[in-house]
């Protein structure tokens, strides 16, 4: 559930930039999201390591999206891809994931 939550979070904050317009930010999403974060304190191990995994595949995955999709291609494309993850079981997301260059 946290990896799906963290994907969902990229594309509301890019789709925000993307209405802005203003081309300069377009690649901040991901910074924003994945790199800029910070985990609450008190989170036992197993939380802790939970979020880490999460953040790390949601950032791959979307930096996929970004290279293939956003800003220079049908967003239609995008959104089949968005859909078809969705509905992936969380191990076939880490797989697909795993499988990007």
């Amino acid at each position: 559930m946290e990896l799906q939550a963290e994907v969902d979070k990229f594309i509301m904050l890019q789709t925000m930039i993307d209405r802005e317009g203003n081309d300069e930010n377009k690649r901040d999403a991901h910074s924003m999201v994945f790199d800029d974060m910070h985990f609450r304190s008190g989170l036992s191990p197993e939380e802790t390591t939970r979020y880490k995994d999460a953040n790390f595949f949601a950032g791959k995955f979307c930096q996929s999206l970004l290279r293939n999709y956003i800003g220079n291609r049908n967003p239609a494309d995008m959104e089949r891809q968005l859909r078809r993850f969705y509905r992936l079981p969380l191990q076939e997301k880490i797989r697909l994931i795993n499988q990007l260059h």
